[in-house]
């Protein structure tokens, strides 16, 4: 059953694909036939130089070299559409899964590991991709060659096929036992590669931990024992594959002894002609090829739906409710004009643990973060947001946000006429700055602005629309000269003036997560880009721990000015507690309101 959904879900995704796919599949049927063809134009050719007949053997050497010809072609036209189709399918299974991790939801993405994800965007999309291009064409053209080999076989030498069909049959069945350990040892080698990925991306991304600590020896040896394990279960995919090719080769190679011998001594007794023979050895080289590849094309097919198998594993997960997503200018609108609260109302919540692919989506272990808490945030409150570690003031961030959703309860913005909107629809009302910064590589002003004043689309992002409608260079100057003085106001702001110090100033390209600044920069440019967004409602997730006095009391300073906004500090310290009115205490997974502080 679950063979046929895989298959069922691999036929959808690529469902663009398949008028590629049939062409591919026509061709190989082509190449198939004039492969059999060979056969019978060898015969004749044969038996005309025995028969001393040019004209007959001439003609048979320009009808053979028109079939080579003709499938050399096919085969240049079927290598550069198959490429086409691979990479196209490729991508667009890339793109779906990507898209999955982005909107499904959060807790449930984010309890698989990430390099877990990224070997299914960089392998399994590849194997599914390869699979659906190469073996349905490839499977119908070895199953055409393989029938006509056979009924050539049976005309020309009926007593060889009586052998050869039965032995084909017995082949098959073994083909077919061998589906189970096949598929489920490629699966373990997947598994066993994502976890050595893992495992050498978290050391490689946390040199300056494992360096600083001493623990390199420890690291090795670690990293030697995931691999070893990887290893093992290669070799045991390795040796079934091996006993499966070895069968396989047996199999043809008897074939041929058996082809050989049977006509030889057809030929001694004066039954089989030489051109017989050699188209005999021809179709059963025809059969080689079937046979062998099918030696292939089992433990790909298994392979590939292994594969497709992790990949249904994020489009199954429960897609985040998006549908009624608002805009970021209707977000705006309703802040301003109708939302005069946000509410906590029994909200309880608890992460998932990892996914269990083998137990299914909902085999989760679960344990209570927030077990009831309730609270109220009103339109301009200044809040901090203080506890100790571990007692779930980040997770209420996330929920506040609409990254997470409550098991219960429910989080609302509450509007002046009475009635309220869930908050999972107004996430543009909200500009975050999460603990870690989260800075991508990039430059400086892209790293702000997620590229919307340089890069493919700049200019008509410049225009306000993001679309290809505007064609005003004085409009498209205008716009990106109020951009810039809109990044110019975010880093001040932020005081994040530094960057223009750099001599690359705003085009300073940073590393994987910042790197080429301190701490306390990285966290001036987290906090300029949420400033940039100009969204209505600032989160700060400890986003002043590693400024010095002087630049955070500068930094909230300016904050404090922002009287149009809501503002929520998660924070420890004594300065951002003075700027805010109200205070939420976490303890024990319950919230305590303080106000006047």
């Amino acid at each position: 059953m679950k063979v046929k959904g895989a298959l069922s879900w691999l036929n959808k995704s690529t469902k663009k694909y398949h008028s590629y796919i049939g062409f591919l599949t026509a061709l190989e049927v082509i190449v198939s036939m004039i492969g059999i063809c060979y056969a019978l134009v060898m015969k004749q050719m044969v038996d005309r130089a025995v028969a001393k007949d040019g004209y007959g053997f001439t003609m048979g050497m320009a009808g053979f070299a028109l079939l080579i010809a003709g499938q050399l072609l096919i085969r240049v036209i079927t290598r550069q559409l198959s490429e086409f189709t691979r990479s196209s399918m490729e991508n667009k299974l890339k793109k779906d899964l990507f898209s999955s991790l982005l909107k499904k939801d959060y807790g449930r993405i984010s309890a698989t590991h990430s390099e877990e994800w990224m070997n299914c965007l960089t392998s399994d999309t590849v194997i599914c991709a390869n699979g659906m291009t190469d073996l349905l064409p490839g499977f119908l053209g070895m199953l055409l060659r393989l029938v006509g080999s056979l009924v050539l076989i049976f005309w020309l030498q009926p007593g060889l096929a009586y052998i050869m069909i039965p032995c084909g049959v017995v082949f098959l069945f073994i083909s077919a036992a061998l589906r189970k350990p096949l598929k489920k040892f490629h699966k373990d080698v997947q598994e066993k590669d994502g976890q050595v990925r893992v495992y050498l991306q978290e050391r490689i991304s946390s040199q300056l931990i494992v360096r600083s600590f001493g623990v390199e020896d420890i690291a090795m040896e670690k990293a030697d024992d995931v691999m070893e394990l990887h290893k093992v279960s290669r070799m045991k995919k390795a040796w079934i594959s091996n006993i499966c090719n070895s069968g396989f080769s047996l199999a043809i190679n008897g074939m041929y002894l058996l082809g050989i011998g049977y006509c030889g001594y057809g030929i001694i007794n004066g039954s089989v002609s030489f051109g017989t023979l050699t188209a005999m050895i021809q179709l059963v080289g025809q059969l080689q090829s079937p046979l062998s590849g099918l030696g292939g094309y089992v433990p790909r097919v298994y392979a590939m739906i292994a594969s497709a198998e992790r990949l249904m594993e994020a489009e199954q997960i429960k897609t985040a409710d998006v549908h009624n997503l608002r805009s970021e200018d209707e977000a705006r609108v309703l802040y301003k004009e109708q939302i005069k609260e946000i509410a906590f109302e029994h909200v309880s919540f608890h992460y998932p643990e990892r996914i269990n692919s083998s137990a299914g989506n909902d085999a989760l272990q679960k344990e209570n973060v927030l077990p009831d808490m309730s609270f109220v945030i009103k339109k301009g409150d200044y809040v901090a947001i203080t506890g100790n570690s571990g007692c779930g003031k980040s997770t209420m961030l996330k929920l506040l946000i609409g990254i997470y959703v409550p098991q219960a309860g429910s989080v609302e913005a509450c509007l002046c006429n009475g009635t309220s909107i869930a908050i999972e629809e107004l996430r543009r009302l909200f500009a975050y700055v999460p603990q870690g910064n989260f800075l991508m590589s990039g430059s400086i002003r892209d790293v702000i602005t997620f590229g919307k004043i340089q890069g493919r689309n700049s200019r008509n992002a410049a225009c306000g629309n993001g679309n290809n409608d505007c064609t005003d260079p004085d409009h498209q100057d205008k716009n990106c000269r109020n951009m810039e003085e809109k990044l110019r106001l975010a880093l001040r702001l932020a005081c994040a003036d530094f960057v223009y110090e750099l001599p690359q100033k705003l085009d300073t390209v940073l590393g994987e997560k910042g790197a080429g600044l301190s701490e306390g920069q990285m966290q001036r440019i987290a906090i300029a880009r949420a400033l940039y967004a100009d969204r209505p409602v600032l989160i700060l997730d400890e986003a002043t721990s590693a400024l010095d006095q002087q630049t955070e009391e500068k930094l909230l300073s300016n904050l404090k000015s922002l009287t149009d906004k809501t503002v929520l500090i998660v924070t420890h310290r004594a300065k951002a507690l003075s700027i805010c009115n109200k205070r939420l205490v976490f303890a024990d997974g319950f919230v305590r309101e303080k106000t006047g502080e």
